[in-house]
């Protein structure tokens, strides 16, 4: 059985989705009851528990072969949080499979540099990991669909002329199952980048041919997040993104694959909005 923490987002429910269709027996830890059904509709056992509270952590390891180590994103205490569990898994004899994030070690970013200590600690104490730094995911637009559709512009909040990597989330959980069932060499970290870098107005230019009518790409101010952490990771964020763009390569993501990894294109040929 595998687990997977922080489980409740994009990105457990779609590797819940890949392993449960590989035929995985699989456990995922959220906090909330709110995402339950969504989980055990996909045929996951779900547990409910705080990823800092040893009892919960304990229980969510009682007959687990692999976990796949995540943490909310932009969510503060990940390098005590996530070396806890770590450290509870090492007893277990555990795969880790880390979800950490594109170019951790930009202190710029503080939970970029959070990241980057986790896999300082996974290299001094554990011999069986793999971590995944995936680029921004071309699901976030899911959100912005309705919006895109209906007043024909797509914001941006770290300005429309910075290039970006998107990868779709499906290549992802391809490549973390991979991981997790043992098909990648154990001290592997993994850059999964899509196959463009895109600015927001060449993803304005894709939208217009792909849905048939002009759409604008708009500068926006970043969004007030939930707390002051959060808010001073996502401003960073922008910050950065901004002055430097944030694209990379794909080729490590398709060596993996064995064939091209989705473009923005494909992408919004599966989503049922287009």
């Amino acid at each position: 059985m595998i687990l997977i923490t922080a489980a409740g987002g994009m990105t457990g429910k779609a590797l819940v989705e890949r392993l449960i269709a590989e035929g995985e027996a699989v456990r995922a830890l959220v906090s909330t009851e709110s995402n339950r059904n969504s989980l055990e509709s996909l045929g996951a056992e779900v547990l409910i528990g705080d990823l800092i509270d040893p009892i919960a952590i304990e229980k969510a390891l009682a007959g687990i072969d692999a976990i796949y180590l995540m943490w909310p994103n932009f969510f503060e205490g990940e390098f005590s949080g996530a070396t806890a569990i770590i450290e509870r898994a090492l007893s277990n004899s555990l795969r880790i499979v880390y979800h950490s994030v594109f170019r951790p070690h930009i202190e710029e970013m503080p939970h970029h540099w959070e990241k980057m200590r986790v896999e300082e600690y996974l290299y001094k104490t554990h011999e069986d990991f793999v971590i995944l730094q995936p680029c921004a995911y071309l699901d976030n637009f899911k959100k912005q669909m309705r919006t895109i559709q209906e007043k024909g512009k797509c914001n941006f909040p770290w300005g429309i002329q910075s290039s970006l990597s998107y990868v779709d989330l499906r290549d992802v959980a391809e490549v973390a199952t991979l991981a997790l069932h043992g098909e990648i060499s154990s001290g592997a970290s993994i850059e999964l980048c899509g196959p463009q870098g895109l600015s927001g107005i060449e993803i304005a230019r894709i939208l217009s041919k792909e849905l048939g009518r002009d759409i604008v790409a708009e500068a926006i101010s970043p969004s007030v997040m939930v707390d002051d952490y959060s808010q001073a990771c996502f401003e960073k964020m922008n910050e950065y993104y901004v002055k430097h763009g944030f694209s990379g390569s794909e080729t490590v993501l398709e060596r993996l694959l064995g064939r091209p990894a989705r473009t923005f294109e494909e992408w919004l040929q599966n989503q049922d909005l287009v």
